[in-house]
């Protein structure tokens, strides 16, 4: 596998774990969010690169917010995000991926909380989830993107309905 590097909020425990883990595998690499308070620009030289954040009330996600505007990558690199609770995940993932696409990337992948609880995922399954879409680059997001913008508001209030009652 290619290289990596994963940005993760450490004032989460639920982050910190995750990004813990996911290092356990060779070639990962990971960088605490808040070492990069003051840095004018990040330089990336991986070929992959993950955020692990958890989403708060007030704010979408807050020590990632010095991150991503800093970032100088290339714009083909493989690009997750994963969110590991909090209160606002949706409303995290959308402000994180526009961020994203202001800087000229595009997020493959997208992880969240309330995903691997549907699918009742343990913490080891998770992560060999996150590894082997990175490995094969596989990109669900842009695919569900292109999907959800050729609906009709009707067919999408559906589907999210139907998701939303299974998931209870």
């Amino acid at each position: 596998m290619e290289g990596c590097t994963i940005y993760y909020e450490d004032a989460r425990p639920a982050c910190t774990a995750l990004a813990e883990k996911l290092a356990e595998h060779e070639n990962i690499s990971i960088q605490k969010a808040s070492d990069f308070q003051q840095q004018t620009f990040i330089y990336e030289s991986n070929p992959n690169v993950g955020f692990i954040f958890e989403s708060e009330k007030e704010k979408n996600y807050p020590s990632l917010r010095n991150v991503i505007p800093r970032m100088v990558m290339n714009k083909s690199n493989y690009i997750f995000i994963a969110v590991t609770g909090g209160v606002r995940e949706l409303e995290s993932l959308v402000a994180v991926n526009a961020d994203l696409e202001k800087r000229g990337y595009h997020a493959d992948n997208v992880y969240s909380r309330n995903i691997f609880e549907k699918h009742h995922m343990n913490q080891k399954e998770i992560i060999s989830k996150i590894i082997n879409d990175m490995e094969a680059k596989e990109t669900n997001y842009s695919a569900f993107q292109k999907r959800v913008d050729t609906m009709s508001k009707k067919d999408l209030r559906k589907i999210l309905k139907h998701g939303y009652q299974s998931y209870r």
